[in-house]
């Protein structure tokens, strides 16, 4: 089916090469494909037929990310968030990068930024909790992961995480309870 969508999208932008619509979706079905290099260069493409579409950037942030160019992708989150229509999805990624190199306390500003832009947005709060934890604020953690849980209650990280944080504050009846539901929700779950 991806490969059947992507010889459409191939074939609008042989017939016109500017359809950035037909490019953006090119570059999705090329991340569902799991071939994030090529997603790049459509993205690469895109920015530069349409540089200011905060969309186009948080695509190619992702892709570059998926294929291992941190930096790159770290770039194109910052000119996302940098944009009159600031994406909390670009600055909960920026986030991710912060805390992947070990920043905890520039991931925690851009996912508190991020839910500032985007009160709902789940990943945000699920990675704040992360950052929380790390930290020993397993309170504060423990309150961003319900507050997940009450709009995803299936969330498999965000149940495990509860439920080991509540291990951690000596909380044994409260973490049997989550993990016992991550587990029942995903058996062969390795967390």
């Amino acid at each position: 089916k991806t490969a059947e969508a992507i010889q459409q999208f191939l074939s609008a932008l042989r017939a016109e090469s500017n359809n950035l619509s037909a490019r953006f979706n090119l570059g999705l079905a090329l991340i569902t494909q799991g071939n994030f290099s090529d997603a790049a260069r459509e993205y690469e493409t895109a920015r530069s037929a349409a540089p200011q579409d905060v969309d186009v950037k948080v695509n190619l942030g992702y892709a570059y990310a998926r294929a291992g160019r941190l930096d790159e992708a770290q770039k194109a989150w910052e000119e996302a968030s940098r944009s009159a229509s600031a994406s909390a999805e670009a600055q909960n990624n920026l986030g991710v990068v912060y805390f992947a190199r070990g920043d905890s306390k520039q991931a925690e500003e851009a996912y508190l930024l991020a839910m500032k832009i985007s009160p709902d947005l789940l990943e945000a709060k699920s990675n704040l909790a992360a950052v929380y934890v790390k930290a020993g604020k397993l309170d504060e953690a423990s309150d961003l992961y319900r507050k997940v849980l009450e709009k995803r209650s299936w969330d498999q990280e965000a149940l495990v995480n509860l439920g080991t944080a509540c291990l951690s504050k000596g909380q044994g009846a409260e973490a049997v309870r989550y993990l016992t539901t991550a587990l029942a929700n995903d058996p062969r779950n390795p967390q």
